[in-house]
């Protein structure tokens, strides 16, 4: 009587066929995965940019990029968070309403910043701010901006124009110290790679 059954050779050849197999398919996976991490990340700031666009056309100026006061009030705590007092995409713009400067809360643009992750890895990236349109003289030089004291203004060259340019703050006035950017209409983001998105 004669057994059936797989021979030595034959389990062999058959593991060494599935290896190779595997061996050509396995970076065909891994690359379909950075793909597909690059194609979220560029549609996720593609948003990002159209709400960036979207808040200059309704506000004449982009986000603020740094804190915010009010005198002893924080309008703006971290402008790179989604918290209710972070960025003015997702907390609400900062307007002057009734001659307070107040935050509309129920004004939204995004519900939380885009997660934004490198193709590579997988890890979240940090994002850069792009070009400015508004710019404020930081009387104090610490870095934020005191809506209330400090002078503000949209331009597009930097320096004030008083024919030209728009004042933003309760200062009517500049003292004529150096401008720091205080909004962002881009932003910048690159990979590990140093690609640019």
């Amino acid at each position: 009587m004669k057994q059936s059954g797989f021979t030595l050779l034959e389990l062999i050849i058959v593991i060494a066929i599935i290896s190779i197999l595997a061996g050509v398919s396995v970076p065909y996976y891994l690359e379909s995965q950075t793909d597909a991490r690059r194609s979220a990340l560029k549609s996720n700031l593609a948003s990002f940019r159209k709400e960036i666009n979207d808040f200059r056309g309704d506000q004449n100026r982009g986000p603020y990029r740094v804190s915010v006061l009010n005198g002893a009030i924080t309008l703006v705590n971290n402008p790179k968070s989604s918290d209710a007092s972070g960025s003015e995409l997702v907390g609400g713009p900062i307007q002057l309403i009734g001659g307070n400067f107040v935050r509309r809360t129920t004004v939204k643009y995004i519900p939380i910043l885009p997660l934004l992750q490198d193709p590579e890895t997988g890890a979240t990236l940090n994002w850069g701010y792009g070009t400015c349109s508004a710019y404020f003289e930081d009387s104090v030089v610490n870095g934020n901006f005191d809506i209330s004291t400090e002078f503000a203004f949209i331009s597009a060259s930097g320096s004030y124009d008083q024919l030209n340019d728009t004042v933003i703050s309760s200062r009517s006035s500049p003292l004529g110290g150096a401008t720091t950017t205080l909004d962002f209409i881009g932003v910048v983001c690159s990979d590990t790679k140093g690609i640019y998105y």
